[in-house]
């Protein structure tokens, strides 16, 4: 019997990335298609995504992302 008060948690590799990097400067990537923004900081290192990785929110691909200034 599965216990309905445990969330289910979903497999999201993005978060088994190591978050805090010493020396690194964090950055934010934004979806030119939805606006929705990778914090590196919160979401793990852009450039260590899989290149299949799609977009949360509408799923577009990776190469949609640009670097927020």
């Amino acid at each position: 019997k599965q216990n309905v008060h445990m969330p289910i948690a979903l497999s999201r590799p993005w978060l088994h990335i190591k978050k805090h990097n010493k020396g690194m400067t964090m950055q934010q990537y934004m979806c030119a298609v939805c606006g929705h923004i990778h914090d590196e900081a919160e979401d793990g290192l852009f450039d260590q995504l899989d290149k299949h990785h799609n977009c949360p929110e509408c799923g577009c691909g990776k190469e949609e992302y640009q670097l927020v200034a």
